[in-house]
């Protein structure tokens, strides 16, 4: 009876739970204690599955670990049910202990919900099959200018463009001409227009043609004359 309510007393207390390699197992760490006393000896251990804190089903194999150690207390052991168990849902690990040697089990409460660790063992799930595309999401808002760029190479020189068509052949030289001749050649009109020079855009010098002959109309110190020849 003294065993009996020794491990009546139990306090389940998960000290800690790591995935073991590439495999579906997982330590589990707990601690012993009768009225506050760590515990020492040999012990089965009886583990399953649930789904829930209470009642709900059970869930993968049962899992007896015989002549586990407990030392000051503490005590570790290996668990593993199998692939596929931890798929993302809720699971509660219930033990049961007896002292090694003996043959009834006694069932300790409440049940533990197990820490996140082993389900990184959902992780190595093989995956699904890929499913369909998304739709394309709406267009974000057009973002802000950039800076501007650095000044860019000067470009090569481009090709001459075409010869202009030639000047007029009669046309007189600003540099001085040659080769005229008085009969043909002349610097004038040929209508009754006069011939004006102007100098800074201002009329200095105006030449007529009349019936009493040439006028010549010039300006000396912001005086006009004139003269008839």
């Amino acid at each position: 009876m003294t065993s009996v309510r020794f491990i009546s007393l139990f306090l389940g207390l998960i000290l800690g739970v790591a995935v073991v390699g590439q495999t579906t197992g997982f330590s589990y760490q707990g601690r012993l204690q009768d009225k506050g006393i760590p515990a020492s000896g040999t012990f089965d251990v009886r583990a399953r599955l649930f789904d829930a804190g209470n009642g709900g089903s059970q869930t993968g194999p049962t899992v007896t670990n015989e002549a586990v150690v407990v030392s000051g207390g503490l005590f570790a052991m290996q668990l593993d049910f199998g692939a596929g168990i931890f798929s993302g849902e809720p699971r509660f690990l219930e033990l049961a202990v007896r002292p090694t040697g003996s043959d009834t089990f006694t069932l300790l409460n409440p049940r533990q919900p197990l820490t996140p660790a082993p389900y990184a063992l959902y992780a190595m799930t093989p995956a699904g099959p890929k499913g369909d595309k998304g739709d394309i999401g709406a267009q974000g808002p057009v973002g802000p200018v950039g800076p501007l760029g650095p000044k860019g190479d000067k470009g090569d020189t481009g090709a001459p463009g075409p010869i202009g068509p030639p000047g007029s052949t009669d046309a007189w030289s600003r540099t001085g001409n040659a080769g005229t001749v008085s009969s043909v050649d002349f610097l004038g009109t040929t209508d009754a227009s006069p011939l004006i020079v102007r100098a800074n855009n201002r009329q200095v010098l105006r030449l007529e043609s009349s019936v009493a002959g040439p006028r010549l109309t010039g300006q000396f110190q912001e005086k006009w004359f004139g003269r008839i020849g």
